[in-house]
């Protein structure tokens, strides 16, 4: 039986260490090819790492920046909210003031009155309660209505400097003007 010969099989030693060779070179520069896509390869790698991370910087900046923002907004309400504060403590103190104020007019005023009417009763009433002497009568809206009509200042200084019958001050030089005062308007308000 003839024998089928495969030609690789056939081949000598020597023929196989010459194809051998003659692949190393081959070999050689396909592992050059193969380095040098791996270079290529590894380079684009580095370049996509590159661009994330300028990516990522530029994102991590920009988070910075709106958080920067943030504070500085929450800083600004702060401030605000403290100033609304404050503005508002000083209203409520201004109130309080203003209150205190009017209670001091109010009482003053009250004083006045009581005030007036003291002076009136201790040294105006002998002649005003009634009507001596030419004195118009306290609740006489008949006899004040035409003393009245030319406003009050002249009724102030015909009682502090007299008039007619009316010593000075109603007789009593130790009153002040504004005592004076007091007692004629309690008796302007008691005429109208």
């Amino acid at each position: 039986m003839p024998m089928n010969i495969n030609p690789i099989s056939s081949q000598t030693s020597a023929q196989v260490s010459q194809n051998n060779q003659a692949e190393a070179p081959r070999s050689t520069q396909g592992n050059a090819d193969l380095n040098s896509t791996k270079d290529a390869a590894t380079q684009v790698n580095i370049s996509q790492k590159a661009r994330e991370l300028q990516t990522q910087r530029r994102q991590d900046q920009e988070k910075a920046a709106e958080a920067r923002k943030t504070a500085d907004n929450e800083r600004t309400k702060q401030a605000q909210n403290a100033a609304q504060q404050q503005a508002q403590k000083m209203v409520d103190e201004g109130k309080d003031k203003l209150a205190q104020k009017e209670k001091q007019l109010t009482t003053m005023a009250s004083e006045a009155t009581t005030s007036g009417e003291t002076i009136y009763t201790k040294n105006c009433a002998a002649c005003h309660k009634l009507g001596l002497m030419g004195a118009p009568k306290v609740g006489d809206q008949a006899a004040w209505k035409p003393l009245i009509a030319d406003g009050i200042e002249p009724l102030v200084t015909n009682a502090i400097n007299g008039i007619g019958a009316m010593p000075a001050k109603g007789g009593n030089s130790q009153l002040t003007d504004a005592e004076v005062r007091a007692a004629v308007e309690y008796m302007v308000d008691q005429s109208r």
